[in-house]
């Protein structure tokens, strides 16, 4: 059985709320999703994979979470 995947997305509510086409989150709804991406590795457990934008948060990672990032 293969671990969980987690990502956190909260500008997907903010589009869902949009109704349109096509959307471009506010910067500052951008910048709290990145701040925040970290978060679902307080719950993730051993074997489950989180990804998060950016590669500064691989440092901070459990040895026992596997570190994924939107550039690998």
């Amino acid at each position: 059985m293969s671990g969980a995947l987690y990502i956190f997305n909260p500008e997907n509510d903010l589009s869902v709320a949009n109704g349109g086409e096509n959307y471009m989150p506010p910067p500052r709804a951008r910048i709290i999703a990145e701040d925040l991406a970290f978060l679902p590795v307080w719950y993730a457990e051993s074997g489950d994979d989180v990804i998060v934008p950016s590669e500064r948060y691989i440092d901070w990672m459990h040895s026992e979470v596997t570190p994924k990032s939107w550039t690998s």
